[in-house]
């Protein structure tokens, strides 16, 4: 999680401490980070982000024209 940013020092009331940063990073399909997003608010979140990506909100879809996949809207089962 270090290396992507998603593990650090946080600030809550005043208070520091070590742990997870909300985080959202886009991959796209080259396996190149198109969108990387850091101490992310959940409240709308996505719906900026699909407005910022350029996803049609209604169509419902996980991959985009350009060929960005939406990784807020879809978590694989676990294996095992």
């Amino acid at each position: 999680m270090e290396e992507w940013g998603a593990w650090g020092e946080k600030k809550n009331y005043g208070r520091t401490y070590t742990g997870v940063i909300r985080s959202t990073v886009v991959v796209g399909s080259d396996g190149t980070v198109r969108l990387a997003r850091y101490n992310v608010r959940a409240t709308g979140h996505v719906a900026r982000l699909r407005k910022e990506l350029g996803i049609d909100d209604g169509a419902h879809s996980h991959a985009s024209p350009s060929g960005l996949a939406e990784a807020t809207s879809q978590v694989p089962e676990a294996v095992g």
